[in-house]
């Protein structure tokens, strides 16, 4: 009888989600490649002249943020992680943003739809006002969710 381990399974797991990671990054260079990234170290650059490397990490950054929401349909993930790349990397520390992301009476993956619903210009203009370069390398708790 076959039998696999849960070792083997976790190896499947983050492959899977390596795999994931990579096709996102391609979405990204395909649709987004123009869209001017704010680095750390003070420099932009648009999208597509980042090494795939940083960029790699960038997403893969984003997608445990949004994990960290509960997410877990691909089509959710993309788009929060979409999100940080055209609007803010922190987007989610925008009080308005995290109440929204942080509903537990709704499930997860329809929270992104509803932040579409209810988020107005005004604040979607002080989320990219508050464009903070240094989270695309901080880790980010879902802290008062």
């Amino acid at each position: 009888m076959f039998k696999i381990h849960t070792n083997q399974m976790d190896v499947f797991r983050e492959r899977e989600k390596t795999n994931f990671i990579n096709r996102l990054v391609d979405y990204l260079l395909h649709a987004h490649p123009e869209t001017e990234v704010k680095l750390p170290e003070n420099q932009k650059a648009p999208l597509q002249s980042l090494p795939r490397a940083v960029l790699h990490a960038m997403v893969r950054g984003g997608v445990a943020r949004a994990e960290r929401y509960g997410m877990t349909w691909e089509s959710n993930v993309t788009a929060f992680v979409v999100i940080m790349f055209i609007a803010s990397p922190n987007f989610d520390g925008h009080p308005c943003v995290r109440r929204t992301l942080c509903r537990s009476e709704t499930d997860p993956n329809l929270r992104l739809d509803m932040l579409w619903e209810e988020t107005s210009d005004d604040i979607w203009d002080a989320v990219t006002t508050g464009y903070d370069a240094s989270s695309w390398t901080l880790s980010v708790e879902c802290n008062g969710c």
